[in-house]
C-alpha cells in the first residue's frame, strides 16, 4: 500500500491519541461495557469522527487509507473504541451521503462530525441480522409522517444517542427494493429502549 506523508501524520496523531486516551481506559470499558463520552468528544476534536465525510459538512474529506489507519491505530489500544469510529465513518453517514437531501446532510452531518449529537444504526432484528430483506420493521405514510413499528437488537449507543438511522420496509411487496431509511429521533415519544446486552 502507497502511503503519502499525510499518512504518516496520521498514523502519528492515531498512535499517540490510542496511547494516550483509550489505552488507560480500556480495560475499564471492557469491563463496565460503558464508553466515556468525554474520550469520544476528544475524538471528536481530533477530527476522527469526520474522516471520510466531506469537508462541505465538516468532515475532513480524507481517504479509505486514512480511514483504516486511524482504525486500526485505535484498535491497538482497544477494540471497542473502533466502533465509535467506524460508525460516523460508515454505518451512520451513508445512507445520509447517498441518499440525504442537502438540508439533512447540514442538519445531520455536522452534528455527528462534532460529536455534538450520538448516532445509532439501526439495521438488525432478532429474526434478521445481515439479511436485511428479512427484517420486519415497517414504515406506514400518515399524511406528511411516517408511523415506524418495529424492533432493532444490537443497536450499539441506542440509548445514549440523540437520533438512530432506522431501515423500515414501506414497501413490503417490492422485498429489498421497498426498504426505506429514516432518520428516528431518539428522544420520541414512543421510541424505546430495552435492557443494555452484556
Amino acid at each position: 500500500m502507497i502511503f503519502e506523508k499525510e499518512h504518516e501524520l496520521v498514523r502519528q496523531l492515531a498512535k499517540e491519541f490510542a496511547e494516550n486516551e483509550i489505552k488507560p481506559t480500556a480495560e475499564e470499558v471492557d469491563e463496565t461495557s460503558e464508553f466515556p463520552m468525554e474520550i469520544y468528544q476528544k475524538m471528536a476534536k481530533a477530527g476522527f469522527l469526520g474522516i471520510k465525510i466531506p469537508k462541505a459538512y465538516g468532515g475532513s474529506g480524507g481517504d479509505h487509507r486514512s480511514y483504516a489507519i486511524v482504525m486500526e491505530e485505535l484498535a491497538k489500544a482497544s477494540g471497542v473504541s473502533t466502533i465509535w469510529i467506524s460508525s460516523p465513518n460508515s454505518l451512520q453517514s451513508t445512507p445520509i451521503l447517498r441518499d440525504g437531501t442537502e438540508e439533512q446532510k447540514e442538519k445531520y452531518l455536522r452534528p455527528m462530525v462534532t460529536g455534538e449529537k450520538l448516532f445509532a444504526f439501526g439495521l438488525t432484528e432478532p429474526g434478521a441480522g445481515s439479511d436485511a430483506a428479512s427484517i420486519l420493521t415497517t414504515a406506514e405514510k400518515d399524511g406528511d409522517d411516517y408511523i415506524l413499528n418495529g424492533r432493532k437488537t444490537f443497536i450499539t449507543g441506542a440509548p445514549v444517542s440523540d437520533y438512530v438511522i432506522v431501515f423500515a420496509k414501506t414497501n413490503p411487496e417490492l422485498g429489498v427494493k421497498g426498504i426505506s431509511t429514516f432518520v428516528v429521533d431518539s428522544k420520541l415519544e414512543g421510541v424505546s429502549f430495552g435492557k443494555a446486552e452484556n
